[in-house]
């Protein structure tokens, strides 16, 4: 980790203060000192787990699957690409193919990873397939403990830059906050 550096501009990490940990991520309220000399706390956020993965899957037509899920974080519904969390005995390969099961009950061989981004102290890998029978298996009772999906749906190409055309991105009035879905979506 880059505790940064005054001398460079940076804001210097002096002492890393945990005060929160659980399975999913750790909250930090780390001691720091700015480039002018003056101290004070910085609260940080990071994600529990090795690696993260956000699926860009597509049907024959070139439509992008979204699933409408609710999230804690943010407290509404969002429209967002399938992704979890990797774990040490899983490949993100593995990992992809255990997300797109679990959370639309579909079901692909074939991937190819597009993109590493960071996010919140974790490498999230973007992984692409094209599903050719995108016929979603998935019903409520599918859900993982600790999930809440709604809906699945496969947007056209079209839909993607009318969701991106907005000033808050959104479909039908439910956003589209996550920024790895945002920049997908701005690809198509």
């Amino acid at each position: 980790m880059n505790k940064g550096c005054i001398q460079r501009g940076e804001i210097e990490l002096s002492e890393e203060v945990e005060v929160y940990r659980n399975d999913f991520a750790i909250l930090y309220d780390d001691k720091v000192k700015f480039p002018g000399g003056a101290e004070g706390r910085y609260v940080r956020f990071q994600w529990n787990a090795p690696y993260g993965v956000a699926l860009d899957v597509r049907n024959p037509a070139g439509g992008l699957l979204l699933i409408k899920t609710f999230r804690h974080d943010s407290r509404c519904w969002t429209w967002q690409l399938p992704k979890g969390f990797g774990s040490d005995t899983l490949s993100p390969l593995q990992t992809a193919q255990k997300e797109l099961k679990e959370e639309t009950g579909m079901h692909s061989e074939i991937w190819q990873q597009t993109k590493v981004l960071h996010e919140n102290g974790i490498d999230v890998h973007r992984l692409h397939t094209t599903i050719s029978d995108p016929t979603p298996l998935m019903t409520l009772k599918n859900n993982e403990q600790g999930e809440v999906i709604s809906q699945l749906r496969f947007f056209t190409p079209a839909e993607c830059r009318d969701i991106l055309s907005h000033q808050r991105p959104e479909y039908a009035g439910v956003p589209v906050l996550d920024l790895i879905t945002l920049l997908t979506l701005s690809e198509i």
